[in-house]
């Protein structure tokens, strides 16, 4: 695949190949673990401080707060059995140690807290049309919880639910952009892969 035929180059194309490898990003099941762990945190955090702004519970300690969150909480993947949410309730229940029973919605209809999980969350649409779904359901606050989400997603999204993410990317994120972390400056790329007998600019 990097022979030389695109740019002329062999040389050329294979650096450009292991400069790709070198940014790409690889997260393994311990990264994924952590990021539920982490995902789940931000959530109760965000309430726990919303508690404080507002005054509700105030007589009640942490644990007691806690305890709240949880029995008022209903967890469900975003999108369809087959998709990744539901790969990730997985890790998130296990990681979190929570109970399976928040994680079935006939279980209860006494909650509070409806939170929908997924691994990404880019352009926001396909998060948009799943909640799409939920609108019958007006008495509920709607949470996105996603490892990997975009600023794009929070605005097209926009009030349909609150987004919490580990990792929000923007546009010097995305590999082939003109303001690229990877790919920044034309004359680096020039001066790393030596001069090509084609542009690829």
């Amino acid at each position: 695949n990097f022979s030389g035929e695109f740019l002329g180059d062999q040389s050329a194309e294979q650096n450009l190949a292991l400069w790709l490898v070198l940014n790409f990003v690889y997260y393994t099941d311990r990264d994924v673990r952590s990021l539920s762990v982490n995902l789940w945190w931000k959530f109760v955090h965000d309430r726990m401080e919303e508690y404080k702004s507002t005054g509700f519970m105030i007589d009640k300690s942490l644990d007691e707060k806690y305890k709240y969150i949880v029995c008022n909480t209903v967890i469900h993947p975003l999108g369809n059995c087959a998709g990744s949410g539901t790969n990730v309730c997985y890790f998130f229940r296990q990681s979190n140690g929570l109970a399976k029973e928040m994680f079935d919605m006939k279980n209860s209809e006494d909650y509070k807290y409806l939170v929908l999980v997924d691994d990404v969350t880019v352009s926001g649409h396909q998060a948009a049309e799943f909640l799409a779904t939920y609108d019958y359901i007006l008495d509920k606050e709607k949470f996105i919880l996603t490892y990997i989400s975009t600023y794009k997603a929070r605005q097209h999204i926009g009030t349909a639910a609150n987004i919490l993410s580990c990792i929000e990317l923007d546009e010097k994120s995305k590999c082939f952009e003109q303001n690229s972390y990877v790919f920044s400056k034309s004359f680096f790329v020039y001066s790393f892969f030596g001069k090509s007998k084609k542009s690829f600019t």
